[in-house]
């Protein structure tokens, strides 16, 4: 069995909840909460825009979106799509 695990860590340290994407077939409700994990399947078992959106809506409800807020995100190509730069152009975040 194939699994993709997506690890992040906030800016002060914490630990970001850890992403489990396992293969199947498309589940677009929001990502599961498994315990300390979050969890989906996909018919790829990478990630891809719609799921970083997802994801992301899942554990930033919490983060204070005023001014001066920040993602900071490597150069992976899911990561600097024009729909995931889209989808945060509301909400305030650079």
């Amino acid at each position: 069995m194939r699994i993709t695990a997506c690890m992040s860590v906030w800016a002060d340290g914490c630990k970001a909840p850890p992403l489990l994407i396992h293969k199947g077939g498309d589940n677009f409700s929001v990502c599961q909460k498994i315990g300390p994990l979050l969890a989906c399947t996909q018919t790829k078992v990478w990630v891809n825009s719609n799921l970083i959106v997802r994801l992301m809506d899942a554990v930033f409800p919490i983060v204070d979106v005023s001014t001066g807020k920040c993602i900071i995100w490597d150069s992976c190509r899911v990561h600097i799509s024009k729909v995931v730069k889209q989808h945060y152009i509301n909400p305030n975040i650079k």
